[in-house]
């Protein structure tokens, strides 16, 4: 687990196991063998081929892989892309003394939406 709010994604551990610092990750260890992961999409796929996991998560049909796929691509580019600026704005900045003005809050929240 990786407190965001107590800015551990910035802890020299995670920037081991992640260098851009960004949640989520993974490391498996497995004796002398160590794998760090990141990425949502890269880690879900991962982890369902690994181990073999029921169809509904993964499809293994190809249109309907392609189907999720085009969502995991979307969730980085689109929804992720206008959610966490104003995110930044609404909960991070103020956390941190900055105050935004609300001309550019109304901006990112009409992104957002």
């Amino acid at each position: 687990m990786v407190d965001l709010m107590k800015q551990e994604q910035n802890t020299p551990e995670l920037m081991k196991l992640n260098p851009s610092r960004a949640v989520p990750a993974i490391n498996e260890v497995n004796g002398n063998d160590v794998f760090h992961l990141s990425e949502s999409g890269a880690i879900m796929k991962y982890l369902v081929e690994k181990n073999d996991m029921a169809d509904h998560w993964y499809p293994k049909d190809f249109k309907k892989r392609a189907a999720v796929n085009r969502y995991m691509d979307a969730h980085g580019t689109d929804v992720r892309g206008k959610i966490v600026p104003y995110f930044a704005r609404k909960i991070m900045f103020p956390m941190r003394g900055v105050q935004v003005p609300p001309e550019e809050m109304k901006m990112h929240e009409d992104k957002m939406h």
